[in-house]
């Protein structure tokens, strides 16, 4: 038996767990720079966002980024069900900053809202739910009124 790690990793049968989990990462990384380059995209176009104007993907480089990062991993189907709905939520918010109402409300139906509520959530992950409620209550009716 041979003491290089690579040979014990790959002999044990866990080199494609490995793999996984590695590319489950990347993954999660990839998630949280969407979220943080829609965060930053909406924080710059407030004025926008207050006046109901819906934002477009070629003069918004980060939110065009931050929504193929969120297709990119989406497609993949690796996160876990937990990131998974992270990632449906966040792109339901991108729907819903771009004026796609009933795409917004459709990424908030295949999460399933009403189920996450009934656990013990972090902050930032309530942030996201009630985000998500809105969304639903809103995104049917666009010219709802909204504050000035």
């Amino acid at each position: 038996m041979t003491s290089d790690p690579e040979f014990r990793l790959i002999s044990s049968n866990t080199f494609s767990f490995n793999f996984l989990q590695s590319h489950s990462a990347d993954d999660y990384g990839t998630l949280l720079m969407a979220e943080a380059l829609l965060e930053e995209c909406l924080l710059e176009n407030m004025d926008l966002l207050c006046s109901s104007t819906p934002l477009m993907d070629k003069p918004q480089a980060r939110l065009s980024k931050a929504k193929g990062y969120l297709n990119t991993i989406l497609s993949r189907g690796r996160l876990t069900p937990r990131y998974l709905n992270e990632a449906l939520l966040l792109m339901a918010k991108v729907h819903y900053v771009q004026g796609r109402y009933r795409d917004a409300q459709g990424m908030c139906a295949r999460v399933g809202l009403e189920d996450l509520t009934q656990d013990d959530q972090p902050v930032y992950h309530l942030r996201l739910l009630a985000e998500a409620f809105i969304i639903k209550a809103l995104g049917g009716n666009p010219n709802y009124p909204r504050p000035k």
